[in-house]
């Protein structure tokens, strides 16, 4: 039996959910919304796959008190209907503001006249990218990661880093993401040219936006420049790293993960992986997690 005491305070934390979720999104709506038909200066959008950085590029544009209107989001296509189930199938209450952010931003691009934008997107090793997504969102892992005190156990974190790395769609997210969110939405499509890879990044340019695309493991080394002059900074861009794992599991599995020469093959062998870095690279990154 369901008491009347138990069904009002269902309703009312119902009633509180749905309130917030209405106000967040009501809250991306009128930002980007001011963003794309109020501001003087086109939108910059920090925008790109989860775990490769971003938020670094983020916060140190915001650090500098950047002029223009600034967005960071993963995803701005239709596939954040998908998304957001996912995240509700987790047991997350309410979805990030990012999709919010994603939703508006989209019915922006989409109307007649609609202002042009800038875009910074970077890419990773795909399978530091798997293991940097395992810990910071372990909740949508299939198997429980967490010991008795609550923290990721890091041999569990290991085990099914490998069984994860070996299931055939592990890493669609990665190697479609392109395709699917900035040739999809912005008409640029990343692939369509030769990438410098001696440079580890490169502009491009489609209907709705230029885009400048960085190489993380370069970030350091070529990103302050190169994003000053996309953004016409009249400086380097003094980075600020905002996400450094001080996790000893994290460090633990980042040393000691050992995935099958097979596997790395596969996924080395991607149009993602060949497009963005070099033989050098590639190899490089199959001895680390070989173990060689």
């Amino acid at each position: 039996m369901i008491y009347p005491r138990k069904l009002a305070r269902s309703a009312k934390r119902l009633f509180r959910r749905r309130l917030s979720q209405y106000r967040q999104a009501a809250q991306a709506k009128g930002a980007v919304r001011e963003a794309f038909r109020a501001s003087d200066q086109p939108p910059v959008l920090v925008y790109q796959m989860g775990k490769v950085g971003s938020k670094t590029v983020y916060e140190s544009l915001r650090a500098v008190a950047f002029p223009h209107p600034l967005f960071h989001l993963h995803f701005i296509s239709d596939d954040i209907t998908r998304y957001r189930k996912l995240f509700a199938a987790s047991g997350y209450e309410q979805a990030p503001i990012e999709f919010d952010l994603g939703d508006a931003i989209r019915g922006e691009l989409r109307r007649p006249g609609a202002s042009r934008c800038k875009v910074i997107s970077l890419v990773r090793d795909p399978i530091a990218f798997t293991i940097s997504d395992l810990f910071e969102n372990p909740e949508f892992a299939k198997t429980n990661l967490r010991s008795s005190d609550g923290a990721i156990d890091p041999q569990k974190a290991a085990a099914y880093l490998t069984t994860l790395v070996n299931q055939p769609d592990t890493f669609d997210y990665v190697f479609d993401w392109f395709d699917r969110e900035l040739k999809r939405e912005f008409d640029i499509d990343v692939f369509a040219e030769p990438f410098p890879k001696d440079l580890g990044y490169a502009r491009l340019a489609g209907r709705r936006a230029d885009a400048l695309v960085i190489r993380m493991e370069d970030l350091s080394r070529v990103g302050p420049e190169a994003i000053a002059h996309f953004l016409d900074l009249r400086e380097p861009l003094k980075l600020v790293d905002t996400n450094v794992r001080k996790d000893p599991a994290y460090a633990w599995v980042l040393e000691n993960t050992r995935l099958s020469q097979a596997r790395l093959d596969q996924v080395y062998a991607s149009r993602f992986v060949r497009h963005f870095y070099s033989d050098e690279a590639v190899n490089a990154f199959a001895r680390k997690w070989a173990g060689d």
